[in-house]
């Protein structure tokens, strides 16, 4: 509907998940549009209702990875009328489940990390995208716009010029120059890169004839930050303080699965400054206390925490310092098998999760192994970085046979006779309720008599 009483009251889907404080981490929303090709329009019926589906099966992307490991977060699904005026918007949620797939309906654009600390100019800003590719749906890309953000989160600049673009490897860059930064003695910005595609027609759709979508609503993607903390950073950049930081990260396995590890964060030191003689390094949980030098934490050699973003506050002297964001991850992979649970065929395949080695219950060593036996088989996952994680399943008798596959080739008015071709593993078929066995094909007979 494109009268004026439905402007920003159309019914929509969203899904987002929430972390443990109620703050939206990842969300996706497809908003009802006739002109947006991923929908099928129903023919008009009375009362100049519209009414729109999604003809194929369409895969929306939740990212999760900036949630703690063990840290419970929240999935909502909303499923919205249009506006107060009773047209109403329907969703069924089929599945909840791992990454399965690599489609996405509203495609997506990651900036690359920066922490620039007092960089030198020009600076390029860089990163990579990917198209909207669920149910047929077919795009290009049509414009990436880049702002450079004020502490505020206000646009100080904005530019759709590119310095480079890669569209079969889908990376570009940006170039910021000394003009377009207000201060660069001592104040702080961060960037965000938004990716607007154009959607050409789907399979079976209607109302956008072979044109392009709506890209203002439906296919749009944007990164709002490079990396946590400023992405670029002027603090302390004159006067002769030239400490060159960089961020750094240290990582353990998760020993006891508690989503917890104790670190030394003097250990960073070398890795934010090679050369760390004369200076003093205090770490803070956020940038506020760093810059305030207010809260440091005391015990640093020996810090419990789940996989967190810390400050690194680097002194010189006391008008000397730099800030920089640095990680500690606590990596707690899990393994997992998949695969048919039981012998009843004579044997399966147990497939385990990805990781750089395997070591099964049975000795072996690979990723999958074959099984025609009953009984609890486990296997220990370790991926690069050395942790290691253990799944087990049991395989069970089964009770019931394998459905075989049917290749049935009926009669005719020109063919007298009819098939059953039968392809199973079973030594035996029946063709009467289990009366009598045996392996022979089987016929079919019409109503006239023919066989």
């Amino acid at each position: 509907m494109y009268d004026t009483s439905h402007t920003d009251n159309q019914a929509y889907f969203k899904a987002r998940v929430m972390n443990k404080d109620g703050e939206v981490v990842s969300e996706f929303c497809l908003v009802g549009d006739e002109k947006n090709c991923i929908f099928t329009k129903v023919p008009a019926g009375g009362y100049g209702y519209v009414t729109l589906y999604t003809a194929k099966w369409q895969s929306g992307i939740l990212d999760i990875s900036s949630i703690p490991n063990n840290e419970e977060f929240t999935v909502e699904f909303m499923a919205s009328r249009c506006g107060l005026g009773g047209h109403f918007g329907y969703a069924y949620v089929d599945d909840i489940c791992m990454l399965q797939s690599t489609e996405s309906f509203v495609g997506s654009v990651e900036t690359d990390p920066l922490y620039k600390i007092c960089p030198a100019l020009p600076l390029q800003v860089c990163g990579s995208y990917t198209l909207p590719n669920s149910g047929g749906v077919t795009a290009n890309l049509k414009t990436l716009t880049l702002k450079l953000l004020d502490p505020a989160g206000n646009a100080l600049y904005t530019t759709t010029t590119l310095a480079t673009l890669d569209t079969v490897n889908k990376k570009f860059c940006f170039t910021l120059l000394p003009q377009n930064f207000p201060n660069t003695t001592s104040a702080n910005y961060n960037v965000s890169v938004t990716a607007d595609f154009d959607v050409a027609a789907t399979g079976g759709g209607t109302g956008c004839g072979g044109g392009a979508g709506n890209t203002a609503i439906f296919a749009s993607a944007t990164d709002s930050d490079a990396n946590p903390g400023w992405d670029i950073s002027f603090l302390n950049c004159s006067g002769g303080c030239d400490i060159s930081v960089t961020t750094a990260k240290l990582s353990k396995c998760d020993t006891n699965h508690d989503g917890t590890e104790t670190f030394n964060l003097s250990d960073l030191n070398a890795l934010i400054v090679p050369a760390a003689g004369g200076l003093t390094f205090t770490y803070f949980k956020d940038y506020n206390s760093a810059f305030n030098n207010t809260g440091a934490i005391s015990n640093f050699t020996n810090y419990l925490s789940a996989s967190a973003v810390l400050y690194a506050r680097v002194t010189k002297d006391p008008g000397c310092y730099k800030i920089i964001p640095v990680n500690i991850e606590v990596k707690n992979p899990t393994a997992t098998i998949t695969g048919i649970l039981n012998v009843c065929s004579g044997s399966t395949v147990l497939k385990a999760s990805s990781g750089a080695t395997y070591l099964w219950s049975t000795g072996e060593t690979t990723q999958n192994i074959k099984v025609t036996a009953t009984g609890i088989y486990s296997v220990t996952v370790t991926d690069s970085f050395g942790c290691a994680s253990t799944a087990q399943v049991s395989i069970e008798p089964s009770q019931t046979a394998v459905s075989p596959t049917l290749e049935i080739t009926q009669p005719s008015c020109f063919v007298t006779t009819g098939t059953i071709k039968v392809t199973s593993p079973a030594s035996q078929y029946s063709f009467d309720n289990g009366v009598t066995w045996g392996n022979q094909s089987g016929k079919i007979r019409t109503l006239s008599g023919y066989v």
